[in-house]
């Protein structure tokens, strides 16, 4: 559980960006975007389980985390 004075977690500036440079039409180099996406992705999903670890996560952090556990199993298939 959260302990109400930390802040919930929120992706950092690398990955937000990487995720705004994805391009929107599937079929045009969605390997790319997905390999340059990868190495934020599994630095967040380390930042989390690290926190998951020390005080467990929000509901909110663990949406993030199941949806940054699919981008990287989505990058790994294409890459």
């Amino acid at each position: 559980m959260q302990n109400k004075h930390e802040e919930e977690w929120e992706p950092g500036g690398a990955l937000r960006g990487a995720l705004e440079g994805m391009r929107l039409r599937p079929e045009t180099g969605r390997g790319d975007d997905l390999a340059r996406l990868k190495p934020h992705v599994e630095e967040a999903l380390g930042e989390l389980d690290r926190l998951e670890r020390r005080r467990g996560l929000s509901d909110g952090e663990r949406v993030r985390a199941e949806a940054l556990r699919t981008l990287s199993e989505r990058a790994r298939e294409v890459g």
